[in-house]
C-alpha cells in the first residue's frame, strides 16, 4: 500500500516467518496460525487515519467497509478449529488473489485512491 512501506515490509517479513516456522515444527503437535486480516477498525486504525494514511483507507472508512473486529475474531476462532494454517477473515482472502492474480489491476486501483 502506498504510504505504508515500512508496515508492509515488517508485515511480509512474519509472513515469511509464520511459513517457516509451520513447517519447521508441525511435526512437534505445536501449531502456529498466520492471520492475514484486512483494515480492522482499531484504534490502529484512528492512528492511520489521523496521518498521512493511504487513499484506500480513508476511503474505506467513510463507505464503512473496515472490518469489524468482533467478525475478525470469529473468522480466527473458526480457522484456528479447523487447523487452518493460514487465516484471511472476511473479504482478505478475495483482496488477496485478486493482488496475486492481477497485480497489475490491483495496484492501477490501489493507486486510483491516492489521485
Amino acid at each position: 500500500m502506498p504510504k505504508m512501506g515500512a508496515y508492509c515490509a515488517t508485515k511480509a517479513a512474519v509472513n515469511a516467518y509464520a511459513e517457516v516456522l509451520q513447517n519447521e515444527i508441525r511435526d512437534t503437535g505445536v501449531r502456529v496460525h498466520l492471520v492475514c486480516p484486512p483494515a480492522v477498525d482499531t484504534p490502529l486504525m484512528e492512528q492511520t487515519l489521523n496521518t498521512d494514511s493511504p487513499g484506500s483507507i480513508k476511503e474505506a472508512r467513510e463507505k464503512g467497509r473496515l472490518a469489524q473486529p468482533d467478525k475478525i475474531i470469529d473468522a480466527i476462532e473458526k480457522g484456528v478449529a479447523r487447523n487452518r494454517d493460514i487465516i484471511y477473515p472476511g473479504p482478505a482472502k478475495w483482496l488477496y488473489r485478486w493482488r496475486t492474480l492481477a497485480p497489475g489491476l490491483w495496484w492501477k486501483t490501489v493507486m486510483n485512491f491516492e489521485k
